[in-house]
């Protein structure tokens, strides 16, 4: 019997592939249930019974870069854990159980268990699948696992109410990164002295902004109390083809700013 007996939460819309990836979950021996957190408007499939269905309407907007989706699946999906610690990952990749079990064993191995009567979050760090270090609280967003309620303080956060522009996804000279918007909520639970940049982040959190390297700065020093970096792992990204998870290409793109060695956060 493993120590620390998990749920996952799989978080997107329903792929044709999302049942077997939750089945292949689903055997893992640390894995009490999967719960996949999609819409109401997805083709639905019968599921065993630890592999549980949540069904949500639309977000009222979609916010930039569909984050308000990712915002409101994941939050919703989450209320759904029963176990002390789970994992939110997505509906179109697949990680090898090998690497699941890598991933449960460098958590438990290197995350402080706290007591269970501490009262106020954070109760350990959160793993997360990378670290981008040329943008300011930006984590690879494929993972993240850790105590349940740091996760539900992680996802309980407003959404965004702007309109998406028709440039979309890649006008990051006028919308802040959706890791950024989402990160930067959590953190701000714990530092809120750190305000200014959200209530200012032309200045701060853009792509163009000319206070951002301060941002970057406050980043380095801040997101190792919160977050742990997880080892490269073996990924599928089902949705676009990808028997493996580019790392060559984002280090490369990143120029040596990306980073899945946890002694480099």
């Amino acid at each position: 019997m493993n120590e620390h007996l998990m749920d996952i939460v799989l978080q997107g819309p329903m792929h044709d592939y999302t049942p077997t990836i939750a089945t292949e979950y689903s055997k893992l021996p640390f894995v009490n249930n999967v719960i996949i957190s999609c819409w109401d408007s997805c083709p639905m499939y019968e599921m065993p019974s630890n592999i549980k269905l949540v069904c949500s309407s639309d977000s009222p907007t979609t916010g930039f870069g569909n984050r308000n989706r990712q915002i409101k699946s994941s939050r919703n999906g989450l209320e759904y854990v029963m176990t002390e610690f789970c994992a939110k990952l997505r509906t179109d990749q697949f990680i090898s159980l090998d690497s699941m079990h890598k991933l449960y064993n460098y958590y438990f191995s290197n995350c402080e268990i706290n007591s269970p009567f501490k009262t106020a979050t954070p109760y350990n760090k959160i793993g997360v699948h990378g670290v981008c270090r040329d943008f300011a609280f930006h984590p690879i967003d494929h993972i993240f696992w850790g105590n349940t309620q740091d996760l539900v303080k992680f996802f309980d956060i407003e959404y965004d109410m702007q309109l998406p522009t028709p440039s979309g996804k890649s006008d990051f000279d006028n919308y802040i990164r959706s890791e950024t918007y989402i990160t930067l909520s959590y953190v701000l639970h714990h530092y809120n002295e750190l305000s200014h940049l959200k209530e200012n982040y032309t200045e701060y959190l853009l792509d163009n902004s000319p206070l951002r390297q301060e941002a970057i700065s406050i980043s380095e020093q801040l997101m190792p109390t919160l977050f742990y970096v997880f080892p490269k792992i073996d990924l599928d990204w089902i949705k676009y083809g990808m028997q493996s998870y580019h790392y060559d290409v984002m280090e490369s793109e990143r120029g040596g700013h990306a980073y899945w060695s946890p002694d480099n956060l």
